[in-house]
């Protein structure tokens, strides 16, 4: 049995923060329906990065309040390749 892979995010926490209806969020970020939210909420699908932008300014906040851990992931990653980088 495979466990369903999730991307732990903080979408719905800013989104009732905000007062929001996923039909609502749908609607300032240009989808059509609220299902994409809701796939984003639930960590199923990344959003793309133009989505991810307009998120982040549908509720007035950075990519890191959305997706810390992969943020750090990532800021970890680039670190251990600005050491590697300096040592060659």
């Amino acid at each position: 049995m495979n466990a369903i892979s999730t991307i732990e995010n903080r979408i719905w926490k800013y989104r009732t923060l905000k007062g929001l209806k996923q039909e609502e969020l749908a609607f300032l970020i240009g989808n059509a329906s609220s299902s994409q939210v809701s796939r984003y909420e639930r960590g199923l699908v990344m959003p793309t990065f133009e989505q991810l932008i307009k998120l982040c300014c549908a509720l007035d906040i950075r990519i890191e309040s959305l997706y810390p851990q992969l943020v750090k992931k990532w800021q970890e990653e680039v670190e251990k390749n600005k050491a590697k980088l300096k040592k060659s």
